[in-house]
């Protein structure tokens, strides 16, 4: 019976991901326009190579660009309901791998469905989204090699390495950072093989990082933030913990209310569980997942929020001290083989599923605006967005939506370059394709701003008049607008 409720919480997700034709994940049309320019970067047809370098593909944060540019899926978009079907399914499985390995009752594996749509999901942060249940599955390994003393297990943990390198940098430093630590509370003669495997991963890190490099110093930059922000900064977090994973899914206090209670829940139980622990002498096997709960805590706690290139940096760990809180539960709950416990979980987990589908078909309601013939039918020209109206649900979901442009119809949008780590760089002049405003800056006169480019997509109640342009096609809140300026006419030839 249990597997039968396991199967249909994730029967439930799967549906709001094949069901909607797009998602509130704020980076999300970014990481597929990356993907299709990848996917026809060779193609002669369309005009990327004019407008975009691709300096490397040894780079880190690149298995969703690498996947969903794959010919066998067709489309990127296709191949991105794949990989978040992927995302939904592992995620709870590797969180039961884990506390199998601890000995704890898997059924409560069930409960990371309360962090499945976390703040990394909704921002759109697709390769570190995936690394998480990688992470859980490499703790898993950990367990394996310092605890049950598995050696083979060290090759396992190097590929997990090297995966996690391909999902996102900040994942595998946390990994080695982890390894490292477990190294010197279980085993400190494990650090040399550790060493030695992880080579070939820091030099793939270090081609990746170098191949980003500023003239502004990260040392420099880290030295001044602890020294001036981080004070301030460590009293924020410690306001937003218990609210930062679920508050999206409902508009303003109701969202922070939902939020806390789901967080609060699971941490007081928690912390039952822990008293019960330390009371009963604490196993080898339960040191070890508090190690690790601890090193998690840590860098929330003490990591910046961003860096010179790189936001949000300590908000990411947050979905991991609460699954890994429900890791420890699954070990001490007093009545975790009692039917009231399982009636509690799969009722809490089926409601919290149902949340997340009424979120996402609010908004599939929201977006049926966003038909296909509002972006443009002629590829390889240039498109620039400006989104007045970007609140759904409090949150601003619609900023990267202009990039559609590029992955439906090959087009060339403003706001796929200027990133430090993106793997797609800047060939054009800033002058033929102008780099994207994200976030409405007043007093911006968008007319001039945007001068060069073919294309204004608009999402506004009342878009407003442009001198340049002239409106073509219109779709509840979104507007179209081709440039009539003679020379940027001759481009459309």
């Amino acid at each position: 019976m249990s597997y039968i409720i396991f199967c249909a919480v994730l029967i439930v997700n799967i549906y709001w991901i094949v069901s909607s034709s797009v998602l509130p994940f704020i980076d999300l049309p970014f990481r597929l326009a990356e993907s299709q320019i990848v996917k026809e970067y060779s193609n002669a047809d369309f005009r990327f190579r004019e407008y975009y370098l691709i300096p490397t593909y040894l780079k880190s944060n690149t298995f969703h660009t690498y996947f969903c540019s794959l010919e066998i899926f067709g489309d990127v978009e296709t191949a991105n309901k794949i990989y978040y079907t992927l995302y939904v399914i592992i995620l709870p499985l590797s969180v039961m791998y884990l506390i199998r390995k601890i000995n704890g009752n898997i059924f409560y594996s069930l409960l990371s469905i309360l962090y499945l749509v976390n703040h990394n999901v909704h921002w759109g942060f697709t390769g570190y989204t995936m690394s998480v249940p990688v992470l859980f599955l490499t703790f898993g390994f950990y367990h394996e090699y310092f605890i049950n003393k598995k050696n083979k297990y060290l090759t396992v943990i190097f590929l997990s390495w090297l995966l996690l390198f391909f999902l996102h940098f900040q994942s595998v430093l946390f990994a080695f950072l982890l390894f490292f630590v477990l190294c010197i509370f279980f085993c400190y003669r494990k650090l040399i093989a550790g060493l030695i495997l992880s080579v070939p991963v820091l030099i793939l890190m270090y081609h990746s990082y170098n191949a980003d490099s500023e003239s502004v110093s990260t040392i420099s930059y880290l030295t001044n933030y602890y020294f001036t922000d981080f004070l301030a900064s460590f009293l924020k977090r410690l306001r937003i913990f218990f609210i930062l994973d679920n508050f999206f899914l409902f508009d303003s206090v109701k969202g922070i209310l939902y939020s806390l209670f789901i967080s609060l829940l699971i941490f007081i139980s928690f912390i039952f569980s822990a008293i019960k622990l330390i009371k009963t002498r604490i196993k080898t096997e339960y040191n070890y997942i508090f190690v690790i709960l601890c090193v998690t805590a840590g860098c929330y706690l003490l990591l910046p929020d961003n860096i010179n290139g790189q936001n949000i940096i300590y908000e990411r760990y947050s979905a991991i001290i609460f699954i890994l809180m429900i890791v420890i539960i699954s070990i001490t709950v007093k009545f975790r083989r009692e039917v009231p416990a399982y009636i509690i979980i799969c009722v809490l987990c089926l409601s919290h599923s149902i949340v997340i589908v009424d979120y996402m078909l609010d908004f599939r309601a929201k977006t049926s605006d966003f038909t296909a013939d509002i972006i443009p039918q002629i590829p390889g020209k240039t498109l620039a967005g400006i989104i007045y109206d970007n609140d759904f649900r409090g949150r601003k979901v619609y900023t990267h939506f202009p990039m559609f442009y590029t992955v439906r119809n090959d087009g060339i949008t403003a706001g796929i370059v200027d990133y430090r780590f993106g793997l797609i760089k800047r060939k054009a002049s800033k002058t033929d394709l102008p780099q994207y405003l994200e976030w409405n800056e007043n007093g911006t006169d968008y007319n001039e701003y945007y001068k060069n480019v073919n294309y204004l997509l608009i999402k506004s109640n009342s878009p407003g008049e442009f001198i340049n342009f002239k409106l073509i096609n219109h779709s509840g809140q979104w507007y179209l607008f081709e440039n009539i300026m003679p020379d940027i006419q001759s481009r459309l030839k």
